[in-house]
């Protein structure tokens, strides 16, 4: 596989070039740069970037170079883990890390698939300003046959070796079922724009689309509304207080959680989608709460089964001190918790608590929401 130094952290890596691009250079069989814009608002663009761009054009000193070219806000989608991850103007280190870990370096035993999709996936940037710029890679992109999507959405990068084909995304959907395919036009140009017939060329080099397929699968050639997304900032439906006891409200998300649907095979089973409603992160220096709610339809009551399965699992806690049932996750990393409980029929809350100081349950920000969006006997 092409070589892409590992030894960055990710945050270097994210935030060095961000970057659509609608021209570019070709050396040999390997694109190796281009010219990039960025409009003013939010922009869906891809992340592959490489070493030499983080040594040369920003002399180490990314943030200087960020503040220059007018960037306010990036969030990168975990394709895997089905998740956001901030990453700036606050860094949610912790989720970098367990991506980082996840993933490994594939040179040395890791997980290559995992790869291909961080180093191929898309990203959202919010600017203040129009802005052009002039980029490099060292080896270009992965081919995109390699891309292996999982059920669900998944932000993936549009490559040169994708436009050349005079080909619409459907006929690159190798042994996927693509559901959707969108680009983000722009929070001046209609926002989503469906992209299904469209036959991809230059102009759509190195933005980024989202897809949603039926199951996992793999790209190739052949093969058998949206809301434009507000600041992190901004408010959404649900209330989100700007302090919640000494945890200030870091960002809230919610028309990007919006854009979220998770749904498990119907093969194993009753099929269960969990959509997203909203979601927020609230943090100090101790303790960070991701606010999650999502309305799980269809299969409220198989998900309902599975979570009070759980209780007579190992390193699972249910707690029916409240209104109703509580399931606390700490099974999978030392500094993070998981609680999940309904408080509707198919009305889900999940909080992702991160930190040294984990209060779980008794932390003030679980404590206003389970207060606000009390949690029913399931």
């Amino acid at each position: 596989m092409r070589k892409l130094v590992f030894c960055l952290t990710l945050i270097c890596i994210l935030l060095v070039i961000l970057v659509s691009a609608n021209s570019y250079q070709k050396k040999g069989n390997d694109w190796y740069g281009g010219n990039a814009g960025l409009t003013k608002g939010w922009n869906l663009v891809n992340m592959y970037v490489v070493d030499d761009i983080f040594d040369n054009n920003l002399g180490g000193n990314y943030q200087s170079y960020i503040d220059n070219i007018g960037i306010k806000a990036v969030y990168f989608y975990d394709n895997y883990n089905k998740d956001y991850i901030m990453l700036y103007p606050d860094k949610e280190q912790d989720k970098i890390d367990q991506l980082l870990v996840g993933v490994g370096d594939p040179e040395s035993g890791g997980d290559l698939e995992k790869y291909i999709a961080l180093t191929n996936g898309a990203m959202w940037v919010y600017n203040d300003k129009d802005i052009g710029i002039d980029f490099n890679t060292v080896d270009g992109p992965i081919d995109y046959t390699s891309f292996d999507l999982k059920a669900g959405w998944n932000f993936v990068s549009v490559h040169p070796d994708m436009t050349d084909k005079e080909k619409t995304i459907m006929d690159l959907k190798g042994s996927c079922n693509i559901q959707k395919a969108y680009v983000y036009a722009g929070d001046d140009y209609g926002g989503w724009r469906d992209i299904s017939s469209d036959v991809l060329d230059s102009g759509y080099v190195w933005f980024g689309m989202i897809l949603k397929v039926s199951s996992d699968c793999r790209l190739g050639s052949g093969g058998g509304s949206s809301v434009p997304p507000s600041l992190p900032s901004g408010e959404g439906n649900i209330d989100y207080p700007e302090e919640i006891a000494g945890y200030p409200l870091i960002g809230v998300y919610d028309d990007i959680s919006r854009r979220f649907q998770d749904c498990s095979d119907p093969e194993d089973g009753e099929q269960i989608c969990l959509n997203g409603l909203g979601s927020a992160t609230y943090g100090n220096s101790v303790e960070s709460d991701d606010i999650i709610f999502y309305e799980v339809n269809p299969g409220s009551s198989a998900y309902k089964v599975r979570l009070k399965s759980l209780c007579n699992e190992t390193l699972y806690e249910c707690n029916n001190d409240y209104s109703g049932d509580i399931i606390i996750d700490s099974k999978s990393y030392d500094k993070q918790k998981i609680i999940y409980w309904f408080y509707g029929n198919d009305k889900l809350l999940r909080v992702k608590q991160w930190g040294d100081g984990m209060q779980v349950i008794d932390s003030p920000v679980v404590q206003y929401f389970l207060n606000n969006y009390p949690p029913i006997n399931i």
